[in-house]
Formats: structure tokens, C-alpha cells, sequence
């Protein structure tokens, strides 16, 4: 594996240890081959104005990225059109962030619109982000038509969006995450203020079907679990068939649980104690 020394806009094609350092790149680096390890100990890359991406890949399979931290831009990690590539062991904060009080998020952007995020994964299949630190933010991960992803044991907490969110994506196993105080104070018309703006540990949207939702800490968000299958103006397009057990959604302000216009979910011994529904 060869050693290198990152540098802005560096494009990778082989397996890759990246010289430990502090570095600024605004433009990130692409992987640009499949089957590509890169391992970042002691690397941290950092953007600039919480603009472009961080660490990029379109149309790859085979990746393994582990061990690196990332700040500062747009999105820390985005993965595009690929398959089979995992992101372990990283540290992704401080990326692009709307501003507080004055956004009531909208559920349904369409992926060329979505908000900032650590992980941003878009059309990937078979997939894994596990034992990752994704705090400090508005989001954590965000899955845009994915399937087959294993999102596991990463910290997305103290988010000001979401912690997870999937957007058509089905048939992914989301468990033993913590995204706890995922939430924003919105500013309403009156001067009063509320921690809502449909924030969530996690949010479902856009016909998101048998996922597997397991034993994940979703306490004192906005909502624990936000599945909705309605999108203005009135279109119906269920999150259905989805398994939803020993989660722990307390001490939210709004709901636990929500989940409207869906069918065939289960929700199995789910901790739902000191939260306003």
C-alpha cells in the first residue's frame, strides 16, 4: 500500500495510506478506481466554507474507506451510483448547516437539493457506515434511493436535522446507532419558540419498505422516529412493511413515534416514556 501526502483535488486509484496531518482542501479528494482501501490515521481534511465534499466517489464498487476526519464542507463523504463500499472508524462534523431558529426543515427535498450532511449516499447498494462519530451537525447520514445498506454502531448525535434519514430506500438494517438531541428551536411567526421543525433521531420518507430498525437511541430529538407517507399536495407513497423494535425514542418534545400513512409496520418493544405523544 503506498504512502502518500494529501494534496487539493487529489485523485486516488489504488489502495492508499494517507500521510497523517492537518490539511486544507477545499475540493477533497476523489476515488477514481474500484476496489480502493484508503486508510486516513492521524489525517484530518478540512473544507472551507462548508462547501463541496470532502472525500467523493461516483460510479466505484469495492471501497473501503477507514480511520479519517474530515470537516467543514458540504458533505464529509459522498458516494454516488456505487456498490460495496464501506466507511468505518471516522470522524465527519461541522458540515454545512442551515441557519437556527429561521428553517423549518422540508422532509422531501429532492437529492439534488439536500441539505448538508456527514454521509451523504445516493443510489449505493450494499453498503456499510458502521462505528463512525458524526456529531455536530444538521445531519448524519442521509440515504437517497439505497438498498442493502448497513448503517451500525455510529454516533450521530446533537444534530440539528436528522441523525439518519432515508429517502426511498428499502430493505437496509439500521441498528445499534445513537442519535440522541437531534433537534432545532424554530422561531414561529408570533416570537414563539419550539425545539420541532421536524427534526428526528431518525426520518423516513418517499416509500422507504422493509428496513429493520433495531435497537437504536433516538432520545430527546424533535421526534424519536418520523416515517411519513405523505408528501404535499397529497400524494401518498407509503413507508411500508418496515420492522421498528427495542428502540429508545424518550424524552422527545413532540412524538416518540410517528408514522402516517403507512402500512404493515411493527413496532415491537419500543421505549417511549417522557415524551409529549
Amino acid at each position: 500500500m503506498q504512502t502518500v501526502r494529501p494534496y487539493d483535488g487529489m485523485s486516488i486509484t489504488q489502495d492508499t495510506r494517507l500521510e497523517p496531518g492537518i490539511y486544507a482542501l477545499p475540493n477533497g479528494i476523489r476515488i477514481d478506481a474500484d476496489n480502493v482501501t484508503i486508510e486516513g490515521d492521524g489525517v484530518h481534511l478540512v473544507g472551507s466554507n462548508y462547501k463541496g465534499v470532502g472525500l467523493a466517489a461516483k460510479g466505484r464498487r469495492g471501497l473501503l474507506v477507514k480511520n479519517i476526519t474530515l470537516s467543514n464542507y458540504y458533505y464529509g463523504v459522498r458516494f454516488d451510483d456505487c456498490e460495496n463500499v464501506k466507511l468505518s472508524g471516522s470522524t465527519i462534523t461541522r458540515t454545512a448547516e442551515v441557519e437556527p431558529y429561521l428553517h423549518f426543515l422540508y422532509l422531501w427535498r429532492p437529492v439534488e437539493q439536500a441539505f448538508g450532511a456527514a454521509v451523504m449516499l445516493n443510489n449505493v447498494d450494499q453498503a456499510q457506515v458502521e462505528d463512525n462519530d458524526l456529531q455536530h451537525q444538521q445531519n448524519g447520514v442521509l440515504m437517497y434511493g439505497c438498498s442493502r445498506v448497513t448503517v451500525a454502531r455510529n454516533n450521530t448525535s446533537f444534530n440539528s436535522g436528522w441523525g439518519i434519514y432515508l429517502a426511498g430506500s428499502s430493505d437496509n438494517l439500521i441498528e445499534d446507532n445513537t442519535s440522541d438531541f437531534c433537534n432545532r428551536v424554530f422561531r414561529r411567526e408570533n416570537g414563539t419558540e419550539r425545539v420541532e421543525a421536524d427534526t428526528a433521531g431518525l426520518a423516513m420518507v418517499h416509500g422507504c419498505s422493509r428496513n429493520k430498525i433495531l435497537r437504536n437511541r433516538f432520545r430527546c430529538c424533535g421526534d424519536g422516529i418520523f416515517i411519513v407517507g405523505y408528501e404535499h399536495p397529497g400524494v401518498i407513497n407509503g413507508c411500508d412493511d418496515n420492522l421498528i423494535e427495542d428502540n429508545d425514542c424518550s424524552f422527545c418534545p413532540n412524538n416518540a413515534i410517528e408514522s402516517t400513512f403507512c402500512k404493515g409496520n411493527i413496532f415491537r418493544r419500543n421505549i417511549c416514556s417522557g415524551s409529549n405523544y
